[in-house]
């Protein structure tokens, strides 16, 4: 649980602790502890691990917790994936924030109930209306924006996960 910078100052940082919940993250999503000296050599440590994996969407099934049996919601194993990653992001200022990743989790868990509520509702809305645009810069990340019931911004680097989704609901709530 302890953050690079911390092992290499001793100085704490608010980012500190942002990088032991998204330990902690890890944890929840592989059923794994973060050092487990019976793991192959080179995975030892959660974090070492999962960071490569992290980075390519297309391997994040890799380190699902092997209990889960694959019945989990992949979309929110992924919004869950990119959460964890920013915040054991090795450079403190490349972590977000608490109440940004709180944020972010409420809203992993606002479009599971309303995947819920639309599952489970047979009319449709009519009046429902939902945008998204996407933004390409020059050095290949792209940035989309959606607007409907669940706004937000996210960031991904060439289909990479490489940030949080940081979302625009609930701006004043959090730290």
């Amino acid at each position: 649980y302890v953050a690079p910078e911390y092992a290499m100052t001793g100085h704490l940082l608010v980012k500190s602790d942002v990088y032991s919940y998204g330990v902690v993250l890890l944890e929840l999503l592989t059923g794994r502890r973060p050092v487990d000296m019976s793991q192959p050599s080179g995975q030892e440590n959660l974090v070492t691990w999962a960071r490569p994996i992290l980075r390519d969407k297309e391997r994040l099934e890799e380190i699902a917790d092997p209990r889960l049996g694959g019945k989990y919601s992949k979309d929110d194993f992924i919004r869950v994936c990119t959460i964890a990653a920013a915040c054991v992001a090795p450079e403190a200022n490349q972590r977000p924030t608490m109440g940004e990743v709180v944020q972010s989790l409420k809203m992993v868990q606002r479009n599971t109930e309303y995947q819920d509520t639309i599952l489970t509702t047979s009319n449709a809305r009519p009046n429902h209306k939902q945008s998204s645009t996407t933004y390409e810069s020059e050095d290949g990340t792209s940035s989309m924006f959606s607007s409907g019931p669940f706004s937000g911004l996210s960031t991904f680097d060439n289909d990479l996960i490489s940030r949080t989704a940081v979302f625009s609901e609930d701006l004043h709530e959090g730290r």
